[in-house]
């Protein structure tokens, strides 16, 4: 498994960066695999997508969307309780998002300096599973605020990595 699975800068022009990644990504051999008026993608021949433009959400700003792949679902959840007991703005709750393939499970995280930090895996199952909130923004790097949940319970205790990470260092204990 890799660490960096892909990253999202947003742009003001998405019809100009699409015109010169599309030339310098052809020199390291990748082509444009993903195009919507608001996000394109990049990859290599026979691989996904891992480095995409959007159109900016901030146009005071920029932030940057980067998305690590973690090994499954609980992974994912324990992501979000970590964020949460840190005080971190969640974007989006752990959730399927089968706009991007059936079976891609994600947070969505607003880090320290104002990154759009995603948490993904790729679903045991594509079976839908319900939603935190009933009605959620499709779009992940929406700057608009979501309401975290609190922790599954006041006293638990928040672990990251997970125990089985390689290079486990930290542990968090959620505040009561």
């Amino acid at each position: 498994m890799t660490l960096l699975d892909h990253v999202v800068l947003q742009v003001d022009n998405l019809n100009a960066i699409g015109d010169w990644y599309d030339q310098f990504v052809s020199l390291a051999g990748g082509t444009r695999t993903f195009d919507t008026p608001t996000l394109i993608g990049y990859a290599l021949p026979g691989q996904p997508a891992q480095l995409f433009f959007s159109l900016a959400t901030d146009p005071g700003g920029r932030q940057a969307h980067l998305a690590l792949r973690v090994e499954d679902e609980a992974t994912v959840r324990l992501g979000h309780e970590f964020a949460t007991a840190l005080g971190a703005e969640i974007l989006h709750e752990p959730r399927l998002w089968p706009e991007y393939a059936p079976d891609y499970y994600a947070v969505f995280i607003r880090d320290p300096a104002g990154n759009n930090l995603e948490l993904k895996c790729q679903a045991s199952t594509a079976r839908p599973i319900t939603p935190a909130r009933p009605s959620q923004p499709t779009d992940p790097d929406t700057t608009e605020k979501h309401a975290s949940l609190p922790p599954s319970a006041s006293s638990a205790r928040a672990t990251w990595p997970p125990p089985s990470a390689p290079g486990r260092r930290s542990t968090v204990t959620p505040s009561s």
